[in-house]
């Protein structure tokens, strides 16, 4: 057990250390994201849709919808909207809390 919890702990520290290289990546990606999109008009004019021949493949420069989270307090405001018994939203919202589907994952947590 001793060797597995020793394999286990190296693995980590891999981990740990791959994990703070990629969050500096992808900071960094986000922030030439953001110089290349800075001015709204050239991206919609001269760079949406096009795409650009690289390496290793291409990169294709596009808009993507996304969605905010389906949350208790987005529901809550609007569920208030079409229901305007607010004890009945309430009652709906304790009850989509109190029936949500729980699983047990086991995991080892690491404290420094």
């Amino acid at each position: 057990m001793e060797e597995i919890i020793k394999e286990w702990v190296h693995l980590d520290n891999q981990a740990r250390i791959y994990n703070d290289k990629l969050k500096a990546i992808k900071e960094r990606k986000q922030t030439l994201l953001e110089k290349m999109t800075q001015e709204d008009d050239m991206f919609s004019n001269e760079l949406h849709n096009k795409s650009i021949n690289i390496s290793d493949g291409r990169i294709k420069f596009s808009n993507t919808r996304v969605s905010t989270p389906l949350s208790f307090k987005y529901l809550q405001t609007h569920l208030g909207k079409i229901i305007r018994n607010e004890s009945q939203v309430e009652q709906i919202i304790s009850y989509l809390k109190q029936n949500r589907e729980i699983k047990l994952v086991p995991e080892i947590k690491r404290f420094s």
